[in-house]
């Protein structure tokens, strides 16, 4: 759909979005007399945009400034709606629709001008090439994550990451050791995201040399050959994790994910499924904030339960003896986190209150800190009208057997959105009674894909729970291990 107007219009009218109607152009009288007033040409709308702009960029506290915002805003309309209308075309079928996609470009652009277009040069191209390619990346990211060249990706990828990526791909121990010290080096050297030149890799070429003198040197076209392996291991590492996430989360088929990830056939898909299905049993907690359709849910079901469904509701969940490294201390400098804190305490009081509820919910997704967002979370998630906001809370029973005596403990695990390629997490293990204490020397690791640690916890005498919080990739893999006494228990997940 093509939205035109006049050019002495372009200035002052922007779009607007009504239920059950067509969007239309809207007249923005205050800026139209305002531009009328100070003696803009209308008919002139490219260099009028143009100069309001140098000027916003010279003085943004200006008491004009406003003004200035609302014209670049209307300017920049129909922009924003071919921006939503190519997204809504090129990412068909994930649930977002042309409407959607405007809203978040206009919000970009409102919001934040000067970020939009900040690195504008009118000597080097149109502002509104400009502004289209740098609001597709923008609005894109926001739905999709970063769209990112190959060595965009290499810039962005971190050295666990990295590992993780070059593991999986079979590289042995020393050849991954070279490939991460190359890509460190390449990282340091250079602040932007193209192939490195010449000088460049000479430049880590001596850097190598001078580190590992038993070494035999290498060459620059050596060089970025191992870098060109880091990138190929990212790719596979990255579009592994998609297929994943499209598949399960999202619900594409697989002739539909080898089309818009561009793989050579369905055959890929099935025998990337393959591998990820019989390599571990892994619960996939995305599902968990989805989980509409009745399959799903039984499917859940029949292994994790509702929090409040299985606990006793003798057992507090929030409090106990818990190790004060697993619960992130509040700063006491911090009027905001403090006040979260009191206000938290009045709604357990009143929890079933409506207010509580839009209270609640704020708190979870501007907290001041990861425990009062997971503390609010888990209130509202016992509200007597739970909503989505508060994610999914599901728990399972585990028994270590002979080890504990035939103690049962209750395994929690909690996720959250946090944006549409990650979210939130959170694991807690507690008694099953409410009078029970966790035996010393219960340990809870949380490993990556790969096997790494990545947190190990061990309970003390009197603890009543251990907890931890991170968060993870969208298809990210990663493992809970819980040991006592010799018996280990794992359970594996996909984000």
């Amino acid at each position: 759909m093509t939205l035109l107007r006049s050019d002495n219009e372009q200035l002052f009218t922007f779009i607007a979005l009504q239920d059950g109607d067509r969007p239309k152009w809207y007249r923005d009288k205050q800026t139209a007399r305002y531009l009328q007033q100070q003696g803009h040409c209308l008919d002139a709308p490219y260099q009028t945009a143009l100069q309001l702009l140098n000027r916003l960029q010279t003085d943004p506290h200006h008491p004009e400034a406003c003004y200035w915002v609302r014209v670049l805003y209307c300017y920049l309309q129909e922009c924003v709606w071919q921006v939503s209308q190519r997204l809504a075309d090129h990412r068909h079928g994930y649930g977002y629709s042309r409407e959607d996609y405007f809203q978040t470009g206009c919000s970009l652009l409102w919001q934040a001008p000067l970020t939009v277009l900040q690195g504008f040069d009118p000597t080097k191209g149109h502002l509104l090439s400009f502004v289209s390619r740098r609001l597709y990346d923008r609005v894109y990211e926001v739905y999709y994550g970063a769209r990112q060249s190959d060595w965009g990706l290499l810039r962005r990828a971190s050295t666990r990451r990295l590992r993780q990526a070059l593991t999986l791909s079979g590289y042995p121990d020393r050849h991954r050791c070279l490939i991460v010290f190359l890509v460190v080096c390449w990282q340091q050297l250079t602040t932007g995201s193209v192939a490195p030149d010449s000088q460049t890799l000479a430049q880590i070429s001596r850097t190598y040399t001078q580190s590992q003198p038993q070494s035999p040197p290498l060459g620059e076209r050596d060089i970025e050959g191992y870098l060109q392996q880091a990138i190929q291991a990212l790719r596979h590492y990255h579009t592994k994790r998609r297929i994943v996430c499209l598949y399960y989360c999202e619900q594409v088929s697989q002739g539909e994910i080898a089309r818009q990830l561009g793989l050579p056939g369905q055959h890929t898909v099935s025998r990337l499924l393959e591998r990820t299905r019989s390599s571990l049993a892994k619960d996939l907690l995305t599902l968990w904030l989805r989980a509409r359709e009745y399959l799903i849910r039984d499917c859940l079901q029949a292994t994790w339960q509702e929090l409040t469904d299985i606990l006793p509701p003798s057992l507090d969940r929030r409090l106990g003896h818990v190790r004060a490294a697993e619960l992130p201390s509040i700063d006491p400098d911090s009027r905001e986190a403090i006040a979260a804190q009191q206000q938290l305490r009045q709604i357990k009081t009143n929890l079933n209150d409506p207010e509580s509820k839009a209270a609640l919910k704020s708190l979870i997704t501007h907290p001041p800190s990861e425990d009062i967002r997971w503390q609010a979370a888990e209130l509202l998630h016992d509200h007597t009208d739970p909503d989505p906001t508060a994610g999914s809370w599901k728990v399972r029973k585990v028994d270590l057997g002979i080890a504990l005596d035939g103690t049962t403990l209750a395994l929690t695990m909690a996720v959250l959105p946090r944006d549409a390629t990650s979210a939130h997490l959170f694991v807690r293990v507690t008694p099953f009674s409410a009078d029970a204490f966790l035996p010393a020397g219960l340990s809870l690791e949380i490993v990556t894909e790969t096997g790494d640690r990545f947190a190990r916890l061990t309970s003390r005498a009197e603890d009543q729970a251990v907890q931890y919080k991170f968060w993870g990739d969208i298809g990210e893999a990663f493992g809970i291990i819980l040991e006592y006494g010799g018996t280990k228990i794992t359970e594996s997940f996909v984000v």
